[in-house]
């Protein structure tokens, strides 16, 4: 095998090891009211397929309200890439969870 070839594999490992502390940290990950709004976003997508999401903040107003913001970059009509916050508010209540997007 080629020297090159080894570095070139070697580092594209190191590369994706690095990524995985930063994603297993995330306390979001796997969250219900997250993946609620998540779900939400994505359905609003012109292309929902390419939503990438990040920068979750989440604030439990009180103990029925919460408040999800994050981005989503996603392919618009055209197929370029857009960035876009989104500010997702879920009230949940014994009998039925509403929620709805700024």
């Amino acid at each position: 095998m080629h020297p090159s070839t080894n570095r070139s594999r070697s580092f594209g490992l190191v590369a994706a090891l690095a990524l995985i502390p930063a994603l297993s940290g995330c306390s979001l990950l796997g969250d219900a009211d997250v993946s609620l709004c998540e779900e939400a976003v994505t359905n609003r997508l012109k292309s929902p397929a390419t939503a990438v999401f990040s920068d979750f903040q989440k604030d439990e107003l009180d103990g029925r309200l919460t408040v999800v913001r994050g981005n989503v970059d996603s392919e618009n009509g055209f197929g370029a890439m857009i960035r876009s916050s989104f500010k997702c508010h879920v009230f949940d209540d014994k009998d039925a969870t509403v929620m709805y997007i700024d």
